[in-house]
């Protein structure tokens, strides 16, 4: 049974994992979250296109979580900008506490493996858990808020509508958690004596959870908005995501799930044949919600942040009964040790890898920016957003873009040189021996150089 020392744990191990980020892996990790609720406190961030259109495809939901960090840095008038940039991750540990606490709650019952060392075990070396997971990405909330909901949804009726309230969040954040509680709903009302009133119940629950996530985005916005309408429109129905890139149909499945459980799928496959029978509404609601992000040409592995619970679980149950058969024969247990350790490292260092090394080098650029009062401003040749925003920098930076400066960086250049842009921060691969010595001609000197190079002249 999970206790107090646990918990204490358990947060420790998200603290040291949350603030040990020094990469950059997305745009969203900074550009969907912090980044537009820094705009909004402190009046200062860049706002996508995913917030200015006409039919905004993202509600406030996710950012109102990050305005308790910010305020208290306002109000307190702390403007060290190292401080203020790294207190979103105060709530980045929280939401991680939480969803860790409520699975090995919720995996201890549904597995009846009450070992709570086995659950932190697979919860931090799982790669996907410790590197993508820790980021401030909104599919991290949301996967809390779904463990969190599931756990009182397994509890029974007396906890249905605090079970409720969560499910409402999880729709207000993201429509996709539609896909998986039709199923759960459906196995109750099957089993329900008073079938009407349930659904009655469950109706006026959708139409609240429809109307609040209507009112909170039209609050918002200052005018009548229904992002997860736009959300739909966008992804599903017209398909313009395409544009950040298509997989196959089948990739969540053959690419997606083997990246977020590793070699663990190993183990999560024998679990699967251990669990069959107390699972299959799981794994119905887990392959609805894969079969309908499928229909979608673009996919990214974080958006099965919801299947992670159910991943880990699999894989917990797998290595539990392979340990419960090899741990009374020597041989056996220490083969099965070996294994058990060499998967444990391989993930773990994977995801140092990811949170220390790769993609390290537009935070160092930025930090440095961030440190220099004297830079007002910055042309930046590269990929769009591919650095941290002016949430990171919280100062007063001018970060000029060039959208097709990957694919004519010598003319962003010249447009730069032009206007008498003093920094110039330029991509690795757009770095040409021609654009090298245009900078050299106009006397632009290397200043710090990573994967991104800042020339001052």
């Amino acid at each position: 049974m999970i206790n107090r020392k646990h918990i204490l744990l358990i947060a420790l191990v998200r603290a040291l994992n949350t603030f040990s980020i020094i990469t950059f892996e997305h745009p969203d990790e900074c550009y969907q979250s912090q980044e537009i609720a820094h705009a909004d406190i402190f009046g200062r961030g860049y706002r996508s296109w995913e917030w200015t259109t006409s039919n905004p495809i993202r509600g406030p939901l996710y950012i109102l979580l990050f305005y308790p960090p910010y305020l208290i840095c306002k109000l307190l008038d702390i403007q060290n900008p190292n401080i203020v940039a790294l207190a979103p991750r105060i709530l980045q540990v929280c939401i991680l506490t939480l969803f860790d606490v409520f699975f090995i709650k919720w995996a201890t019952k549904k597995s009846g493996i009450g070992s709570v060392n086995l659950w932190m075990i697979m919860l931090y070396t799982t790669q996907f858990s410790i590197d993508s997971f820790a980021r401030t990405y909104i599919n991290t909330t949301e996967a809390a808020f779904f463990m969190i909901s599931l756990y009182f949804w397994e509890k029974g009726d007396d906890y249905e509508n605090v079970s409720l309230f969560f499910i409402g969040l999880n729709f207000t954040l993201r429509i996709t958690s539609v896909a998986i509680w039709p199923w759960f709903g459906l196995a109750r009302f099957w089993k329900s004596r008073n079938k009407l009133r349930m659904i009655i119940k469950y109706l006026i629950s959708f139409a609240i959870m429809v109307g609040a996530s209507i009112i909170v985005d039209s609050l918002y916005h200052k005018r009548f908005t229904c992002s997860f309408v736009n959300f739909v429109r966008f992804n599903f129905l017209s398909n313009q995501a395409d544009i950040f890139g298509v997989q196959h149909f089948t990739w969540y499945l053959d690419t997606a799930i083997p990246r977020m459980d590793g070699y663990w799928l190993i183990f999560a496959i024998l679990g699967l044949w251990l669990l069959k029978k107390n699972i299959m509404i799981d794994l119905m609601a887990n392959a609805s919600e894969i079969l309908l992000l499928s229909t979608v040409g673009h996919k990214e592995v974080r958006f099965l942040a919801k299947q992670l619970p159910f991943l880990i679980l699999l894989s917990g149950v797998g290595v539990w009964r392979c340990w419960q058969i090899v741990k009374k024969r020597n041989l056996y247990k220490l083969l099965f040790l070996a294994l058990f350790s060499i998967i444990c490292s391989y993930h773990v260092l994977g995801a140092y890898k990811d949170l220390r090394v790769h993609w390290r080098g537009s935070v160092e650029v930025m930090e440095y920016i961030r440190n220099q009062e004297d830079i007002k401003a910055v042309g930046m040749i590269g990929p769009f957003l591919g650095h941290p925003g002016i949430s990171f920098l919280h100062r007063q930076v001018a970060l000029i873009f060039s959208l097709d400066s990957m694919k004519y960086p010598l003319q962003s250049l010249e447009y730069f040189i032009r206007e008498s842009q003093r920094y110039i921060l330029i991509y690795q691969p757009s770095l040409s021996q021609e654009v090298l010595q245009v900078l050299e001609g106009n006397g632009y000197k290397s200043v710090i150089k990573t994967d991104w190079t800042l020339f001052a002249r």
